[in-house]
């Protein structure tokens, strides 16, 4: 055979066509695996994205002992209740859904391996097995060498072992998210115990999706801890792009200490995991201005306890703000107690004290609150009828400077104090009638007065008169005379009446007594004391004692005659040998001593008292008392005594 140059063009054609051909019946009769990968991939995704693989049986022959195989790269998860389907498409697109329970599942590391439960399950020519699955990502994952692979073992109709693995690379698909923080304060700036709103906007501005994004804010001590009115303070997921905002208010408990105010966002799977945003807070301190107005002026105590005493105390808008810590200091009188007091305020020590917080302000209004009370005192009978009582507050701003307001005051009286009374006089039937000297063996009488007022304030309890100080060794008791009123007891010297005795009326009692004829209790002062008591009631119910006092007295003298001056005499006792005094001062011969003498007449009696003596200095004498000169004797002079 002749072969020219045209039939070897024609052999090489024919001959590449042969071999194309045999290769497309070979790619045919294959097994073909296809993936199906989400266009975007994020870390951190719980959730997960959905995938697909499916194996073409393209061979004439059915394919047995089926395994099928995931290797996940780092940073993916799959679990069996992750595998959404598995189903086998013969090749008249008939669908046969496999059941969980059809086949097993297991794993090793990241290797995950299905295959049926029922041995003898096929693949048959033309058919296809479709899985359905679900891949979720933790933040670990990055976009560095992540590849995909699925390997499908079989045995073709041969029982040969044939392996067929399709790999996809991720990384391009793996995208990241990045985290902005944008706060916003309102109002400002603020006071002290006022309250603001943070609104924050977190966004994502990197390419991928961001999934639990927790945000905390954080805060120094000039605030109190956050508390969130909208939406909360994580976020699920946020896409590329979008923003999540919410609010959160704040208040103002201090005057200082406001350094932090900011908000972390925190994200893992962000290049930066935390990422914080601080915002710049304006304090506004106030200062208030507190006015005090006494509405009850003059108050009255009646007895033991005072009318409703009632203080208008106001935070005016000449001020801003609520007053801290008000103090309202008085000068009430110990003595005072404090009681029924307005709810919300305590006393102690003079200093009433506002118990419920800061005293508002009124937001430009007055604010008032009216502060009332009761004095009583628990010993009415020893208070002064009126005084005045000062008032003054004082308080702290915003920023704890101090205040104290000019002195307001409201004055008081005192009335319906009871009184219990007892007057005395004493009488005599002797023929001297001088009650203040008495004699041996005579009688004197005293009469007692009794009376009160303020009759409703004593009790049921009696009112006694007693001869507290009674000398029996000079006084006998010989009778009484109350005509007809109380008791009188002779042996304890005792007269007991009721209030009612005494109601509107004085009353009287008389008792008369005999002086001793012992003369040797002369010379005395014979004292006679008495007191009346009772009990009052107080408003507490309570009682005290009510008492007052009487005395009388007289000297005691043995007989009836007065003192009898009979006789003086005057004499020179130290006239010099020579008969004169030498006015030189001569060895202290110029002095003339001499004795003055009296003597008393037989009827004399009682003391000499009360008298006095006197010289006339005459003819240029000089008194001198130098060295005890002057000396006096009363036993005719055996013993002297300086004057």
């Amino acid at each position: 055979m002749k072969i020219n140059s045209k039939n070897i063009l024609t052999i090489l054609i024919t001959l590449i066509m042969i071999l194309s051909l045999g290769a497309a019946v070979m790619a045919q009769d294959d097994i073909t695996i296809e993936q199906t990968i989400p266009a975007e991939i994020y870390p951190n995704d719980e959730v997960g994205q959905n995938y697909t693989a499916e194996i073409i049986n393209n061979t004439v022959s059915a394919a047995g002992d089926l395994e099928l195989v995931l290797n996940l790269p780092d940073g993916f998860r799959l679990s069996k209740s992750q595998i959404n389907e598995i189903k086998i498409v013969d090749e008249n697109n008939n669908e046969s859904i496999i059941s969980s329970s059809d086949y097993n599942f297991s794993e090793n590391v990241n290797t995950y391996t299905i295959t049926p439960v029922e041995e003898g399950v096929v693949l048959d020519a033309g058919s296809s097995i479709v899985m359905d699955y679900n891949l979720s990502t933790d933040a670990s994952l990055d976009n560095q060498n992540k590849d995909l692979g699925i390997t499908f073992n079989y045995l073709d109709q041969a029982d040969s072992s044939l392996t067929k693995t399709d790999t996809e690379t991720l990384d391009e698909k793996i995208l990241f998210g990045e985290l902005d923080i944008d706060l916003d304060l309102a109002p400002q700036p603020m006071h002290r115990g006022g309250e603001f709103t943070v609104t924050a906007t977190v966004t994502n501005v990197g390419e991928g999706k961001l999934f639990d994004t927790t945000l905390t804010p954080n805060q120094s001590a000039g605030f109190s801890d956050p508390s969130f009115t909208s939406e909360e303070d994580s976020i699920s997921g946020l896409g590329s792009g979008d923003s999540y905002t919410f609010e959160y208010n704040y208040t103002v408990v201090d005057n200082d200490n406001f350094e932090t105010l900011e908000l972390t966002a925190k994200n893992p799977a962000t290049e930066i995991p935390d990422v914080t945003e601080s915002a710049n807070f304006r304090f506004n301190p106030r200062k208030p201005f507190i006015d005090i107005e006494p509405l009850t002026d003059p108050a009255t105590i009646d007895f033991d306890t005072s009318n409703l005493i009632e203080i208008k105390v106001t935070n005016t808008t000449a001020g801003e703000g609520p007053a801290r810590g008000i103090e309202i200091k008085s000068n009430i009188p110990a003595e005072y107690d404090v009681i029924n007091l307005t709810d919300g305020w305590s006393y102690n020590a003079g200093v009433f004290t506002y118990d419920d917080g800061d005293f508002p302000s009124g937001d430009d209004v007055n604010y008032s609150e009216t502060l009332s009370f009761n004095l009583q005192t628990d010993d009415p009978l020893n208070q002064n009828e009126s005084g005045t009582i000062t008032l003054q507050a004082e308080y702290t701003d915003d920023e704890d400077n101090p205040y104290s307001r000019p002195f307001e005051t409201f004055n008081y009286n005192v009335t319906g104090i009871p009184t219990l009374n007892i007057k005395s006089s004493a009488d005599t039937t002797a023929s001297h009638t001088d009650t203040d000297r008495m004699y041996l063996g005579e009688e004197i009488s005293y009469t007692y007065t009794v009376s009160l007022t303020e009759f409703d304030r004593f009790t049921n309890d009696d009112i006694v008169v007693e001869l507290t100080n009674f000398d029996d060794t000079r006084l006998s008791y010989l009778s009484y005379n109350a005509d007809g009123i109380g008791t009188f007891d002779p042996t304890t010297k005792t007269w007991t009446l009721t209030p009612s005795d005494l109601n509107g009326q004085d009353r009287s009692i008389t008792i008369d007594f005999k002086i001793t004829d012992d003369k040797t209790k002369a010379k005395d002062t014979v004292l006679t004391e008495a007191e009346v008591s009772g009990n009052l009631k107080l408003a507490d119910n309570t009682e005290i004692p009510i008492a007052d006092n009487t005395s009388n007295s007289f000297y005691l003298q043995s007989r009836y005659n007065e003192v009898d001056l009979n006789q003086q005499t005057k004499e020179i006792v130290n006239l010099p040998n020579e008969g004169s005094f030498d006015y030189t001062k001569t060895d202290n011969k110029h002095r003339v001593i001499y004795e003055v003498s009296y003597s008393f007449g037989g009827s004399s009696a009682g003391t000499w008292t009360g008298s006095t003596i006197s010289d006339d200095m005459d003819n240029g004498q000089i008194y001198n008392d130098t060295d005890g000169f002057i000396q006096y004797s009363i036993d005719g002079g055996s013993t002297w005594d300086d004057v």
